[in-house]
């Protein structure tokens, strides 16, 4: 393989391992994280200038101040760093064995600002006096489709002290090519940087904004779009039987690009022991995104390229703690789903709409008679 394809290549051979709690069961976001390590350490390694440009635009301080902390201490990246609360920050970047950057990385899976809080504590905690140069603390959030929280991007009083910075993938691996464009042909820091745009590129990361083409599309579905929203939220509603949705979050109908899958969840207490799962429901398009593929792998089951309507529960605990699958259901370690497509509801759009959220309350009745015998 080419040092130009390098993490591309690499992705196709990867071990297809559940990350224990993400929905969608693929490693990509652990997988850019440590391909973009990779790549700043390369970069530091001979290029701290360039270095310094990229963790600038991570950490919002000046280019010139970081590079003579870099050229000045000992600088190091970790990832999947464990604090003392157990939680691990993707990405921190040391300077003299104190942390003072931390990067969080997303794909599309939801940000809890309740997690940035915890690393915004773990960063003041450990780096009480870390001022060299003037250089301010921070922690940068890095995503393609999640947006960050709503208090990260505000400057809640909870980040006081620290700079937040909001990115994503594409604008990283802009400024980390331009950082290593001067260097020769043969320098393995400007292989790794073209690698890494070659794996969001593989991924359809690698662009931060949309063509004419994509606008074009944009505004037919802004024009019917809504009546998809209204069904799905609907069919969350009917999935109610399946437990407790009392008091519990929310997230609306909205697409999930990468899986291919519209959705709404709600989280409930589900089973005889009262466990939070994820219930979600919406359309799936098995022709688009990581969804059909990871499903079929790993419930066994042969999936067609219909258009489908599914419900889903996921908790790797219930998973464990229930043995069997229930009739019209399929099952892997983490999640229960079911599944129909959505020709096989005949007649107007009216009456395919109440025929779908039947089948989804039938279901839901299904599962909950199963959990609670």
């Amino acid at each position: 393989m080419s040092e130009n394809s390098l993490f591309a290549d690499l992705f196709l051979y990867r071990s297809r391992m559940g990350e224990i709690g993400k929905r969608d069961r693929s490693p990509t976001e652990d997988w850019l994280t440590e391909c973009l390590a990779a790549a700043l350490r390369s970069c530091g390694g001979g290029n701290p200038a360039g270095l310094s440009k990229v963790l600038a635009s991570l950490s919002r301080n000046d280019a010139k101040k970081i590079q003579k902390v870099i050229e000045d201490t000992k600088c190091r990246i970790e990832t999947q760093v464990v604090c003392e609360d157990g939680t691990r920050p993707d990405l921190v970047v040391y300077a003299n064995e104190i942390p003072w950057l931390v990067v969080e990385n997303k794909v599309d899976h939801s940000a809890q600002v309740g997690q940035l809080w915890g690393y915004a504590n773990w960063l003041r905690g450990n780096c009480s006096g870390f001022a060299p140069d003037g250089l301010q603390p921070a922690i940068a959030f890095i995503s393609h489709y999640t947006s960050p929280p709503e208090e990260f991007v505000t400057g809640e009083l909870s980040f006081c002290g620290l700079n937040a910075a909001a990115t994503k993938w594409a604008s990283v691996s802009r400024i980390l090519n331009q950082s290593c464009i001067n260097l020769g042909e043969d320098s393995h820091a400007k292989a790794l940087a073209g690698a890494f745009h070659r794996q969001l590129e593989v991924l359809g990361m690698a662009t931060e904004y949309p063509d004419n083409r994509t606008l074009a599309s944009a505004q037919i579905f802004m024009s019917v779009g809504q009546q998809i929203d209204d069904l799905v939220n609907e069919m969350l509603i009917d999935a109610a039987p399946v437990g407790n949705f009392h008091g519990m979050t929310t997230y609306k109908a909205h697409p999930h690009f990468r899986t291919g899958l519209y959705r709404a969840t709600r989280w409930a207490k589900v089973g005889p022991s009262d466990l939070e799962a994820a219930v979600m429901v919406g359309f799936w398009f098995p022709e688009i995104g990581s969804f059909a593929r990871d499903a079929s792998k790993s419930m066994k089951v042969e999936i067609s390229r219909e258009t489908k309507v599914f419900i889903s529960v996921e908790s790797d605990q219930l998973m464990k703690d229930i043995a069997g699958t229930p009739s019209g259901w399929h099952r892997d370690d983490d999640e229960f789903l079911a599944f129909a497509d959505y020709s096989k509801f005949a007649g107007a759009p009216e009456d395919q709409a109440l025929s779908v959220r039947k089948w989804i309350r039938e279901r839901a009745e299904g599962l909950a008679d199963f959990l609670n015998p």
